[in-house]
């Protein structure tokens, strides 16, 4: 009885989360682009914009929050949501010779299916070695995203544009695979990875 009760509970808040963050985030976009100047906003609509134009980025993000969504605890559920942020932000800031950069894109792609593999395997793999997965790609993302931050836009409202932008997906994600699940589909979580995986192939051919 008392594994049931928490269960609900933790169905209701994330059914709050669902309902009130999402539309929250959405709202104040509007809000934050008038609390700054000009260029702010626009660096920040800029950020924001920048995760859904590139297909590695959008399907990664959309993963974290897919893999999100296989935790019953709410707590796990934002800590890999949180962790992959964190290291974004990071990751922005870390710098690497040029030479390397198409490496770097390389390894974005496969973080793709790294994380669609995870998503796959979710029960049979450590909660420790998804952890580590979704940090890795937070942070390859983030590099690659801070090397193609525009010259002209202000560095910090752009991040917060991203990071707006990146729970979005997260939440996307989680609220996907929960729809797909709910519909009794046994087979969504395995074709979902799967097509994450497929994905990551066809971007790296395609680099």
């Amino acid at each position: 009885m008392h594994i049931q009760v928490s269960h609900f509970g933790n169905q209701g808040i994330e059914m709050k989360l669902h309902r009130v963050v999402l539309p929250s985030i959405l709202l104040l976009l509007p809000m934050l682009a008038m609390a700054h100047p000009q260029g702010h906003a626009d660096s920040m609509l800029s950020g924001f914009a920048h995760p859904w134009l590139g297909l590695d980025h959008l399907l990664a993000m959309l993963a974290v929050g897919m893999l999100a969504a296989t935790q019953i605890q709410l707590r796990q559920q934002l800590f890999w949501m949180m962790a992959f942020l964190i290291s974004l932000a990071m990751g922005v800031y870390i710098s690497i010779p040029d030479q390397l950069i198409p490496t770097a894109e390389y390894l974005v792609s496969l973080s793709v299916g790294l994380l669609g593999i995870s998503l796959w395997l979710a029960k049979k793999l450590s909660h420790r070695a998804i952890s580590c997965i979704i940090i890795a790609s937070g942070l390859l993302h983030g590099i690659v995203h801070g090397i193609e931050i525009p010259h002209n836009t202000q560095s910090s409202s752009f991040i917060i544009g991203m990071l707006v932008a990146s729970i979005v997906l997260h939440l996307s994600g989680l609220i996907w695979l929960n729809w797909g699940r709910n519909r009794a589909w046994s087979y969504f979580q395995t074709s979902t990875g799967l097509g994450l995986a497929a994905s990551s192939v066809l971007l790296i051919l395609g680099l």
